[in-house]
């Protein structure tokens, strides 16, 4: 897929920083940053960029450019989406992703706002058929 997904976390209404080491263990050993630059691998051909602040301790969002179309990554993203207050957004989704029900307390009212839609989800699947259906 050529598009990039974007993960922000939030707690009451700011952004929240999330421990870069909770994140990453979510994509298991999918997930390497020896060499500087954290990177995703799921098949031999297929790596993923990933952009965040793996390097420090903690961060507040991260990307992934080209996402895989793998259940593997997208199960992983869902573990992310049940840290609450993380938010999913992608590209031609009117609205955001989330999978815990509490997560939308604590956007900023301005986004609570100007979003057209919130699209809860309870597996992988279901982020792969909002993708594939915007």
């Amino acid at each position: 897929m050529s598009f990039s997904i974007y993960v922000q976390f939030f707690e009451n209404g700011e952004d929240r920083l999330i421990s870069s080491e909770r994140v990453a263990s979510m994509f298991g050993e999918s997930f390497n940053c020896s060499g500087g630059e954290p990177r995703l691998r799921y098949a031999e051909d297929e790596y993923p960029d990933i952009s965040g602040n793996f390097h420090e301790e903690y961060l507040d969002s991260f990307s992934v450019s080209s996402p895989p179309v793998t259940d593997d990554f997208w199960n992983s993203v869902l573990k992310v989406l049940t840290i609450e207050g993380s938010v999913l957004m992608v590209p031609g989704i009117e609205g955001v992703i989330t999978a815990n029900e509490n997560s939308e307390k604590h956007f900023p009212a301005s986004m609570i706002e100007s979003l057209p839609g919130r699209f809860p989800v309870l597996t992988g699947n279901d982020i792969v058929e909002l993708v594939k259906n915007a």
